[in-house]
């Protein structure tokens, strides 16, 4: 559980530290916790949803979902 809030933490501060998405999304699937990341991503829009960046990760983090587009 602090791993998965640690990596949270450094996504929020630097949305384009790709390591960190991975180990999230990883990390959320062992945990039984799936929408972890997406929750990660749509929090980072609302805080900083000024940043391209931030729409960007949200939009791969659905993208890496493809059941959740159909």
């Amino acid at each position: 559980e602090q791993a998965l809030a640690n990596v949270e933490k450094a996504v929020e501060l630097s949305p384009g530290y790709n390591w960190a998405w991975d180990r999230l999304g990883e990390w959320s699937q062992a945990m039984a916790e799936p929408d972890r990341p997406e929750r990660a991503a749509r929090e980072l829009t609302e805080r900083r949803g000024g940043e391209a960046r931030s729409w960007l990760m949200l939009a791969q983090v659905l993208a890496d979902q493809p059941d959740r587009l159909e």
